[in-house]
């Protein structure tokens, strides 16, 4: 074969109008999705922001607790109200208050148009 065939180069050209369609649809639509993730971004970031708020208050309350306790005799402390009172402290301290990642961008590569449209159709010479 010297060069691509008429029915080639016509299926070529099919393709790529194909190919350029479907790359377009995709990168609106990664475009609509990045602009979601970016408003869900900024939830994520105050819901951390709370949860931080939280574990401040988380914070306050458990000492409290311990100092509460710790203010208590040793009698009271092997009671069922000083286990009492250590198992309302573990609760507290057992609040998850991890934060939650940020969702990554999405990133569509769309490069099969370019190269089908700068493939040779014979060989250069």
């Amino acid at each position: 074969m010297k060069n691509l065939s008429e029915k080639q180069v016509d299926k070529l050209a099919e393709l790529t109008v194909k190919v350029r369609s479907a790359e377009d649809v995709l990168n609106i639509l990664s475009d609509e999705v990045n602009r979601a993730i970016s408003k869900l971004n900024a939830e994520i970031n105050e819901y951390n922001r709370l949860k931080d708020e939280v574990g401040e208050f988380v914070e306050e309350v458990t000492s409290e607790i311990e100092n509460y306790a710790d203010n208590q005799s040793t009698e009271w402390s092997e009671s069922d109200a000083g286990s009492n009172y250590e198992d309302w402290k573990n609760e507290w301290e057992g609040i998850d208050l991890d934060q939650i990642d940020r969702v990554e961008e999405v990133i569509v590569e769309t490069t099969l148009t370019e190269a089908l449209e700068g493939v040779a159709t014979e060989p250069s010479v």
